[in-house]
């Protein structure tokens, strides 16, 4: 028997870049507006005073407007959070219903030849972040050809994953903001309402989403360099993924968001026709709720 080590890097914090992005467009505007005051400081009073009220006007509306949508857009994740991804350690239906959703797919599609039932294991205390978490192993086996595997592989690397910023390194996450500083701060309500949208949304239509935040930057420059930033494999296999009749199938059964769920180990025997025996060993993560 051979293992196969899944490299991913590991979900910690699932959600927090996106509940604290608000924050730091806000910080972001507030940086502005002092540089760009301190800057006009070199200037004729007479030259500076429209357009420092002018700056002022617009980067009020910015704050106003980005404090608004953060306040809804933060709630609403924090609300899909607690429902779906760490939602409480007690109750496995929706991760149950999940996988047996897979399995009939891949079943009817012949990429999955038996599934054995899942095994749960005892619920253990954790702390991620000061919170106190129940983490649980799940284990189960299948019998899959490679496009089945590959299909268990990515709806794994996807489990706990919220929205576009989720998806992204932090490094990616600072560049955007950062070229947004550079090139148009008062795009940075377009920026924070990419990166907080909705990765199966985001999926089912990846270019026109692009197009609107890249006709915020005016240079070719700020726009490759954004494009590099969102070239990255998990919102490539999030396209891929939800573009297929299983993906849309995860939506439509409101199995979205998944339960946060990480790979622990995976070993892989051979079977008969082409097929693989696959025993993935996984690790559930749930809010402690009394």
């Amino acid at each position: 028997m051979m293992q196969w080590p899944r490299h991913r890097q590991e979900i910690v914090a699932v959600g927090v870049s996106t509940l604290l992005l608000g924050l730091s467009v806000l910080l972001i505007v507030i940086h502005i507006r002092t540089a760009q005051a301190m800057q006009q400081d070199a200037l004729p009073l007479a030259g500076q005073v429209s357009s420092l009220e002018h700056r002022r006007d617009v980067l009020r509306r910015q704050v106003d407007v980005t404090q608004l949508q953060t306040a809804l857009t933060a709630g609403s994740i924090r609300e899909r959070l607690a429902m779906y991804v760490l939602s409480d350690a007690s109750s496995n239906d929706r991760l149950l219903s999940l996988f047996s959703l897979v399995s009939d797919a891949l079943q009817k599609g012949g990429a999955e030849d038996y599934s054995a039932p899942i095994v749960l294991g005892k619920e253990e205390a954790a702390t991620l972040h000061g919170e106190t978490l129940l983490k649980q192993s799940v284990s189960f086996s299948v019998t899959v050809s490679q496009d089945g595997l590959d299909t268990w592989l990515s709806l794994i690397d996807l489990m706990g994953y919220v929205t576009v910023a989720d998806a992204l390194p932090t490094e990616d996450v600072q560049l955007l903001l950062s070229k947004t500083e550079q090139e148009n701060p008062a795009a940075l309500d377009a920026l924070q309402q990419f990166l907080s949208l909705d990765l199966s949304m985001y999926a089912s239509n990846p270019n026109d989403q692009r197009d609107r935040l890249l006709a915020a930057f005016a240079t070719d420059d700020a726009r490759a360099s954004v494009q590099t930033a969102l070239d990255v494999p998990l919102l490539q296999e999030a396209v891929r993924f939800f573009g297929t009749d299983l993906g849309k199938s995860v939506v439509d059964q409101k199995l979205w968001p998944m339960p946060l769920v990480t790979l622990q180990k995976m070993t892989v025997e051979p079977a008969d026709k082409d097929m693989q025996k696959v025993t993935f060993v996984l690790e559930k993560q749930g809010r402690k709720t009394n």
